[in-house]
């Protein structure tokens, strides 16, 4: 220490964890209880609000019921606001026992403006019974994106690994959407706004985690992963 100059403190620096997902900026692991946003560990109730009853989370996951439809707080709903701004790709893994929880259309995610939004940007997991064959998941806006299709990879029943790619600016006034169910091949959708666009007038008022006002009878989410947007190798790779 130089003689007249006050020691100072040390900062203490914080630690990635070591189970934390290499590149990924969240890790929600519902499983094992380990909670990941802002470069630090976290307590789930600083994460999760609105109607979240931590009551729901078990060793199988984090159930969705009318009893428990949360939205994403602090630091987590900063994470997805930056990734609608920069483009973003999401990880789902869940789990269900039957096809009955997805008879309908069942919320993975959901972005939207107001308590009744004039804008929204929503991921499924869905059943449609009026398509041939079913489509396996729906992601859309409030705009011209409408992307949903049967993947033959997804399980009707057990665990399955849901990666999804919203916003990755392909340049040129392009920005793509693509989806990868348990490493099958990604399909793409692309569209001519970023996918934070629609929120430029009433800005993103909530982020809704699995579901709105519906309820999964037999699933759960075990875990969801945000990283910088990738391209549909890395997509199928992480959903594999």
């Amino acid at each position: 220490m130089m003689p007249g100059v006050a020691a100072q403190p040390l900062t203490r620096r914080q630690v990635r964890p070591g189970w934390v997902p290499a590149d990924a900026i969240v890790f929600l692991d519902f499983v094992n209880g380990h909670y990941f946003a802002g470069s630090a560990q976290r307590a789930i109730a600083t994460l999760l609000g609105g109607g979240f009853d931590p009551a729901y989370i078990t060793a199988d996951g984090m159930q969705i019921t009318t009893d428990n439809l949360p939205t994403a707080r602090g630091q987590l709903f900063a994470e997805f606001e930056g990734g609608l701004a920069a483009g973003m790709t999401i990880l789902f893994e869940f789990s269900q026992t039957t096809n009955s929880a997805f008879s309908n259309s069942h919320f993975l995610i959901s972005f939207e403006d107001l308590p009744s939004p004039d804008w929204s940007l929503q991921v499924e997991r869905t059943n449609f019974s009026g398509t041939t064959p079913n489509d396996d998941f729906f992601v859309g806006d409030f705009g011209s994106l409408f992307f949903s299709d049967h993947v033959a990879e997804a399980l009707a029943s057990g665990t399955n690994r849901f990666a999804v790619t919203l916003g990755r600016d392909l340049g040129g006034g392009t920005w793509r959407y693509a989806a990868s169910f348990n490493g099958s091949a990604a399909l793409t959708a692309d569209v001519g706004y970023s996918a934070a666009e629609g929120f430029a007038t009433n800005g993103l008022s909530v982020v809704r985690i699995g579901g709105r006002f519906d309820a999964w009878p037999d699933g759960f989410i075990r875990s969801i992963r945000l990283y910088p947007a990738v391209d549909e190798t890395e997509l199928e790779a992480l959903s594999a």
